[in-house]
């Protein structure tokens, strides 16, 4: 590499001219640092879907256990499985803006859908816990709010599902 005649590499050759000059940890550090260089600005809305997915199965196994439901282990590989996909769809709105859009308002409304989606699911069962209506304070006040646009949130079905 040395000299007046520089040849380009790319991405992988960089890696590799690496791991053979400094050894594979170098090539590793690098990856690291090139996936949380992309992934730090939206380390929060992954920590933000994360924080509300795990609430939302404590409080599922309290309001479960207020119910009497029973308990299985189905509810907490759910909630694994939520988080990683949670956290792909919002990786992967990233990429496609990026690369297509070079804009930033797609993964806020993703990042938003999927916040109101485990809030919605989290007072609920917080309704259930404390035998108070809070989702029901918060609808009306959402309510009152979209009215100003003619808009109104209405109740789910039963096919929808809740949670």
């Amino acid at each position: 590499m040395r000299g007046l005649k520089q040849s380009s590499m790319n991405f992988e050759q960089l890696l590799l001219e690496l791991s053979r000059a400094h050894g594979w940890k170098a090539g590793l550090s690098l990856i690291l640092s090139w996936l949380g260089l992309h992934l730090m600005p939206i380390a929060g809305f992954m920590l933000v879907a994360t924080v509300l997915v795990i609430s939302d199965w404590i409080t599922g196994v309290t309001a479960a256990r207020i119910k009497k439901d029973a308990i299985t282990s189905r509810g907490l590989f759910r909630s694994v499985r939520k988080i990683v996909f949670y956290c792909l769809a919002i990786v992967l709105t990233v990429i496609v803006e990026n690369t297509f859009f070079a804009s930033s308002w797609i993964v806020y409304l993703v990042a938003v859908y999927i916040a109101i989606v485990e809030l919605y699911s989290n007072l609920e069962n917080i309704s259930v816990i404390t035998g108070t209506n809070i989702l029901g304070i918060v609808r009306k006040a959402i309510n009152v709010q979209l009215s100003r646009v003619n808009l109104t949130l209405r109740e789910p079905t039963d096919k929808e599902g809740t949670s």
